[in-house]
């Protein structure tokens, strides 16, 4: 069976697809169909996020336990404040899952310190979209609002074009998920324009990706089409074989989010024969591994898998040591994105 066969076997059966993979925490799906699944969507894949090596999250007073408070008494202890925040973050989204309001309230509040405390503006304004996610969890409205509000006052302080286009777009999602529609659209503006001036091609093509999700997100379908069609053609501009499967790879991801697995499919289609098209067994093998990274990021797992192992396929035909070691490496760590 052929590669594009495996994947269209798969993708026919949406439920079947929705039940393997999680949705990237970033992309929030229909909100103007179907509000209240997406805000528990957001919120649900929120805590795997923001929780990644926070530790322990059980909660109570049973032996051998750590309290969310004895959590988050540890967390606050932490010198690095991108960290602190981070960890103090998924802790108060926890008390608040366990219906802690109060303990929730005061945990979020040291987080808010902590992101204030955080010296460069992008990672400040990251923490600040984490930090508004876990606000919303608990309805905490005035503080989620005044939080982004601040936020986006920051945003000019961002001098990096594509941090900037990437921050606006993390404030567009969580203000969208928050009902915030007028103000998420009017990042995603501003994150458009911030796109145009991002020196490096392929990382415009992710930036306009990720736009265009954000906008299937608000109900938007021209310009989710707009921008898709956008970042489509500025990757097939590219001659770099590895550079363009890369970037042809962010706009099926954008695909996918928005359920277009014919088109998801047609475009990684393109991009593996792309890849393939690379010089040597070498090359061919980082670009399959680049488009599967891309997936395996987006917690796309049943397209990735078969990258993976056609780019490991190749790469064990690379006869230089040195150079078989390393594209297996990176093949190797993609895999273990995906838990194997």
């Amino acid at each position: 069976m052929e590669w594009r066969d495996t994947f269209c076997c798969v993708a026919r059966s949406k439920a079947e697809l929705r039940s393997a993979e999680p949705k990237n925490s970033a992309l929030l799906d229909k909100p103007a169909v179907a509000p209240n699944f997406v805000r528990a969507l957001a919120l649900g894949t929120f805590l795997a996020y923001v929780t990644s090596g926070c530790g322990s999250s059980k909660s109570g007073g049973a032996a051998g336990q750590v309290t969310y408070a004895e959590q988050a008494q540890t967390a606050a202890a932490d010198p690095d404040p991108d960290s602190r925040a981070r960890r103090l973050t998924a802790i108060g989204y926890q008390q608040g899952q366990a219906r802690d309001l109060g303990g929730a309230r005061s945990t979020l509040a040291d987080a808010a310190k902590a992101v204030r405390a955080i010296e460069d503006p992008a990672e400040r304004i990251r923490a600040a979209a984490r930090l508004a996610r876990a606000y919303l969890a608990i309805d905490e409205t005035l503080e989620l609002r005044k939080l982004l509000s601040n936020a986006g006052h920051e945003v000019e302080l961002v001098k990096d074009a594509e941090s900037k286009a990437d921050v606006l777009v993390r404030l567009a999602n969580s203000c969208a998920a928050a009902k915030l529609n007028d103000d998420a659209a009017k990042y995603l503006i501003q994150a458009e324009a911030a796109a145009t001036t991002v020196s490096d091609p392929v990382g415009q093509v992710g930036i306009d990706s990720r736009i265009a999700t954000s906008y299937h997100a608000l109900g938007k379908p021209d310009d989710f089409q707009r921008l898709l069609d956008l970042a489509k053609a500025k990757a097939s501009e590219l001659d770099d074989a590895r550079r363009k499967a890369e970037a042809l790879a962010d706009v099926a991801v954008t695909q996918l989010s928005a359920d277009d697995t014919a088109g998801a499919a047609a475009t990684l289609d393109t991009a593996r024969q792309t890849a393939l098209a690379a010089e040597d067994d070498y090359k061919r093998a980082h670009a399959l591994a680049a488009i599967a990274d891309k997936l395996a990021a987006a917690k796309r797992a049943i397209q990735a898998r078969p990258l993976f192992a056609e780019a490991q396929a190749l790469a064990e035909k690379v006869t230089d040591a040195g150079l078989r070691e390393e594209v297996l490496t990176k093949i190797r760590r993609g895999l273990d994105q995906l838990g194997g």
